[in-house]
């Protein structure tokens, strides 16, 4: 049976109990951390733009409910409802009366129930 002090088996007992960090590096660490798991924006093809345009044509014209993926940093985000308005000269438009910017599109469908 091995010595219930220490910590793994085999372990060295001179190191054995030094297993701390300094806040500096625990800082480093988990900034570090924070970059691995933040997002990167997708960047869309012409293709992908033509098949959004004609979703928000379709959803403005027909009263049609689509879902619109935006991006963020930390989570996926996405908008449910009815374009009303579109804004060419402030890059924007409006869903239930909340502005949102072209530029944050990363995809859209139409909702299915």
């Amino acid at each position: 049976m091995g010595d219930l002090r220490k910590l793994t088996p085999g372990g060295n007992w001179l190191w054995e109990g030094s297993r701390m960090m300094l806040p500096e590096h625990k800082l480093g660490l988990n900034g570090h951390q924070n970059e691995l798991l933040q997002r990167r924006q997708v960047e869309l093809s012409g293709d992908e733009w033509e098949q959004i345009s004609f979703l928000f044509q379709q959803s403005m014209q027909h009263l049609i409910a689509i879902q619109i993926k935006l991006f963020d940093e930390n989570e996926d985000l996405y908008v449910v409802g009815i374009v009303s308005r579109l804004d060419p000269l402030g890059r924007r438009f409006m869903v239930d009366g909340e502005w949102f910017a072209f530029s944050k599109i990363e995809g859209a469908s139409l909702l299915s129930y």
